[in-house]
């Protein structure tokens, strides 16, 4: 996953901001111009003077000590002796990639300063001075330091304006929507439009949404960019975009979520899964409410000409009470032979997944059966089952799981010890 990849742009970038700790009372200046040019106007740009090392032996030696400080209210500190020190450090590293980290807090203490100076004389010397492969990161902190003020999709607007690719331009899209500013529903729609599909990774951070903001038409925009490209969800989005809209809207949540979100085609939403979505609606909403969306999810997945397996096994992870309305859907069943496989089937499913100790997906399968009777003949009919099946190592404690199981479904000791006699030496 690019997850690794991007904690790591995310971690600059807040050590970044912490270089503005090295700063004495900086006082920004609003940048001249807006950044944009053309291509041709920066290759007519002249190349940059070579700095004298000696010159800034000083400034050098404070990095290496860590005592490094800028003051930008030196009338001595201009573009001209800003760029000659960047250039300095770039040389004295071997260049940027090779940098250490004190060497790179300086850098990037610099590069901000330049940036309040004049944003887009500081763009023209990234480009002149810096490689390919390094230039979007330094782009992206001379931007934020010399538009600190500027709403973040005028931040993108530059960017694009200035020969990025489309990939790059997505990714910074993607950065922008995540903790910048509290987004309108216009400029998270903006952003969204730039990131690009999923290759099979992904990247995720928190994001702030203002007070106004529309869950259900961000919701949406994610869906049909998703429809759009084969299934494939945007490979930069908000890790706490279903946590938040639970808090301004559970049952609006809930509708989108259950609909879209579950089953064999769903929208797959990074870090959005079953279990985070469902805790983050039962914090939100009444109990009962919570069992009843629960259920209807599950009759939706019993209920379907080809039940998804998983969606059904993370329904009953999640730990709602099976309503009595439930066991009634699945009554609608037809072939009553079918409806008891499916059930059964799940209820060995979640044994082996109380193996890792989910016995509440256990329980919940075990509630599926209306009759206290049939549960009782199914479970000494798996329990045979397990006893006829030679050697299987685990078949002790899932006899032991199903026994408290069903325990605290209400059956009586006399219920278990059939179960155990069924299951032979595996119920010892």
């Amino acid at each position: 996953m690019k997850l690794i990849h991007f904690s790591a742009t995310l971690a600059a970038g807040v050590v970044m901001g912490g270089v503005l700790g090295w700063v004495l009372k900086p006082q920004p200046e609003i940048p001249r111009g807006n950044g944009k040019d053309t291509g041709r106007e920066r290759q007519n740009l002249p190349r940059p003077v070579a700095a004298s090392a000696s010159r800034f032996a000083a400034e050098l030696q404070a990095i290496k000590d860590r005592t490094f400080q800028l003051n930008q209210d030196d009338p001595g500190k201009d573009s001209a002796y800003l760029e000659g020190l960047a250039r300095v450090l770039l040389n004295s590293s071997g260049g940027y990639a090779r940098m250490k980290s004190e060497e790179m807090m300086a850098f990037h203490s610099v590069l901000d300063a330049m940036a309040k100076k004049d944003l887009k004389r500081t763009l023209d010397w990234i480009d002149q001075s810096l490689e390919k492969q390094d230039r979007t990161n330094c782009y992206e902190n001379a931007i934020r330091a010399g538009m600190k003020d500027s709403p973040v999709r005028d931040h993108l607007d530059l960017f694009k304006s200035r020969d990025f690719t489309t990939g790059e331009i997505g990714d910074y899209a993607g950065h922008l929507m995540l903790g910048y500013e509290s987004m309108s529903t216009g400029t998270a729609l903006y952003l969204l439009g730039h990131v690009q599909p999923s290759d099979g990774g992904y990247s995720g951070g928190y994001a702030r949404f203002d007070k106004n903001f529309d869950y259900a038409k961000f919701a949406d925009a994610t869906l049909q960019m998703a429809v759009a490209n084969k299934n494939r969800p945007p490979n930069v989005y908000p890790m706490n975009f279903f946590s938040e809209w639970t808090r301004s809207d559970p049952q609006a949540a809930a509708s989108f979520y259950f609909t879209h979100c579950i089953g064999k085609d769903a929208l797959k939403l990074p870090y959005n899964t079953m279990e985070k979505f469902m805790a983050d609606l039962h914090a939100n909403i009444p109990e009962a409410d919570y069992d009843q969306f629960g259920a209807s999810a599950l009759s939706q997945q019993f209920l379907a000409a080809k039940p998804d397996e998983n969606s059904i096994d993370g329904l009953l992870r999640t730990g709602f009470l099976i309503p009595s309305d439930l066991v009634e859907d699945l009554h609608r069943i037809p072939d009553p032979a079918t409806r008891d496989k499916l059930i059964i089937d799940t209820v060995i499913r979640a044994t082996n997944a109380g193996q890792d100790g989910n016995l509440m997906q256990l329980r919940g399968a075990l509630s599926l059966y209306n009759d206290p009777v049939k549960r009782m003949e199914s479970m000494e009919g798996y329990a045979r089952e397990l006893s006829e099946g030679g050697r299987n190592a685990e078949a002790p404690q899932i006899i032991r799981n199903l026994c408290n199981q069903l325990a605290i479904l209400g059956h009586s000791e006399a219920d278990l010890q059939r179960v155990r006699n069924a299951a032979g030496k595996f119920g010892r």
